[in-house]
């Protein structure tokens, strides 16, 4: 129960972040079609419009590998009350915001590159958290 309590907070931010990368992926495989539609769109006037397809690739492996260092870190979390695994997850996922803020910034979308600060601000509070 101790252990618990001492882990709350990481536990916690990280279930968050790992929901919100596991439904991203979700979203994106589901409606691939859909999904590259809308960024061609959105992207539009830039140069990334034009590597929509490959832009999503690389943003779902990042968002894939970030899931997985998730998954693993929670069970290392709670078999051997490690977190090197945790560690690792946090910062791929900080650097997976850091990618998504860049495409933000270059479609211009300012409101969209405000809302990754609350993620980006969620993931450095779990950086902090780590005993």
């Amino acid at each position: 129960m101790e252990f618990l309590l001492a882990t709350a907070p990481l536990l916690l931010v990280s279930l968050f972040l790992c929901i919100t990368f596991v439904f991203s992926i979700g979203e994106k495989l589901l409606d691939w079609k859909g999904t590259v539609t809308f960024y061609t769109h959105h992207f539009k006037g830039t140069f990334i419009a034009k590597i929509i397809p490959i832009s999503l690739i690389i943003v779902l492996l990042l968002e894939f590998l970030t899931v997985v260092l998730f998954f693993i870190g929670l069970y290392e979390l709670f078999t051997l009350s490690h977190y090197t695994f945790l560690l690792l997850a946090l910062t791929s996922c900080a650097i997976t915001l850091l990618v998504l803020l860049i495409g933000q910034r270059f479609a211009k979308d300012y409101p969209g590159a405000m809302s990754l600060g609350v993620y980006f601000v969620i993931t450095i509070l779990g950086l902090i958290v780590i005993p």
